[in-house]
């Protein structure tokens, strides 16, 4: 049965809860966030993105909802309705956003602007040409540019993938420039999973063979005079046969990480991340992350996200609350390399919830989805926001909490 919960649809749920397992920091459960509207397979919470003060939630039915926080919860702002269901995949910059979506064969990938206050539909990308099956699998955004995935487009070879970069010039975006796996095969998958960080890009390839059938592989491209250029190829030694490094990618600055959901650290599928930043000799692997109570069939690294020096890993399969509940692990650099410094769990979390089926960070907010929770109805879904603990906070975190104090005594005047 499921335990009954007080809810306002498209609203705050729950407040100042705590929602970790203790790793030396603690992270409260802010808000949890539902559909306006209630439904069976709606999906609500896949996927998410954030930046700042602004969060955006997708759902398989519905369009994107916007949520903002006034200082004193998080509330439903806007809906951007694209004119078909739901993208499966948002990512933020500033005040831009855009939305990929990978249809039965060929999708798009839209962006939208914040203009006088409200967001608005600006460009549409599409694919080339029907060779570009699967475009909009994937897409991210950073300033001016943005890029897409074609997980089975022409590119090294037919089927074996593409990502498509477009930058914006005098107030329009031009492209696409392609980008390909110089090692690429058919059925790599490549451009799976896509980010880009100012002149960086990442592109994940979780079904190339180079380790074994499905270990996976992600590059690196930057761009200079010449034009986008690869420089990287990432693969760990220890990623193996069936690992699919490479399914969840992102890029913050000289910072990159990669997801390996079927990896085998902890037990079969128990999964794990790896981080990797820029040196003066390249792209290098700096840390393998494995929280301390993976298990068989987590899914870690299923999605990821990186800020600086902070990364959420996510793990739908764990079990802490109800088989297949989900979690989230926060790692920092500390200096001394990547320790796990919290774990986060929904305080209402149960049975095949599947929290942490997508994830998403910026500065001191992380925000994970749930697309399985049934509290309106089968499989409706639901996202939740976290924030640490003034105690835990960095000095940009402590910033942040002073400005939301200080927007709170503002309101009670």
């Amino acid at each position: 049965m499921r335990r009954s919960r007080l809810c306002v649809a498209a609203a705050v749920l729950v407040f100042g809860t705590p929602g970790t397992r203790a790793r030396g920091q603690i992270w409260t459960q802010q808000a949890k966030l539902l559909a306006e509207t209630p439904g069976e397979y709606v999906f609500f919470g896949e996927p998410v993105a954030v930046h700042a003060s602004t969060l955006m939630v997708g759902e398989n039915v519905g369009p994107v909802r916007v949520f903002s926080y006034d200082g004193s919860g998080w509330h439903q702002t806007q809906i951007l309705d694209p004119g078909y269901p739901g993208p499966i995949s948002i990512d933020m910059d500033g005040e831009a956003a855009i939305f990929g979506r990978m249809m039965t064969f060929y999708g798009e990938a839209r962006i939208v602007e914040q203009t006088a206050g409200a967001w608005q539909f600006a460009t549409t990308f599409s694919a080339p040409s029907t060779s570009y099956v699967f475009y909009g699998a994937d897409a991210g955004l950073s300033g001016s540019t943005a890029i897409v995935g074609a997980p089975q487009g022409p590119g090294a070879c037919s089927f074996s993938g593409v990502a498509l970069v477009y930058e914006k010039v005098g107030g329009a975006w031009s492209g696409p420039v392609l980008l390909a796996a110089e090692d690429g095969a058919r059925d790599d998958e490549f451009g799976c999973s896509v980010d880009v960080s100012g002149s960086a890009a990442i592109v994940g390839a979780n079904a190339h063979h180079c380790n074994g059938e499905d270990s996976g592989a992600a590059y690196v491209f930057e761009k200079s005079a010449g034009g986008w250029q690869q420089v990287a190829k990432l693969l760990p030694a220890d990623v193996i046969a069936e690992s699919r490094f490479g399914n969840s990618v992102a890029i913050s600055g000289s910072r990159a990480i990669v997801g390996a959901p079927r990896n085998n650290p902890a037990g079969s599928h128990s999964g794990s991340a790896y981080v990797f930043e820029r040196t003066a000799d390249g792209w290098e692997q700096t840390a393998r992350l494995v929280p301390h109570d993976a298990g068989s069939f987590d899914y870690v690294g299923e999605c990821v996200a990186i800020c600086g020096s902070r990364a959420v890993v996510s793990a739908w399969g764990d079990d802490d609350t109800a088989p297949n509940s989900g979690a989230a692990y926060i790692f920092e650099d500390t200096g001394s390399g990547w320790e796990e410094v919290a774990k986060l769990v929904a305080v209402d979390g149960d049975e095949d919830d599947r929290f942490g089926s997508s994830v998403a960070l910026s500065d001191a907010l992380v925000v994970a989805g749930a697309h399985w929770d049934d509290q309106q109805g089968y499989r409706s879904g639901s996202a939740y926001v976290f924030i640490p603990e003034p105690a835990t906070l960095g000095l940009l975190g402590a910033a942040v909490a002073m400005l939301l104090r200080r927007r709170r005594r503002s309101r009670r005047r």
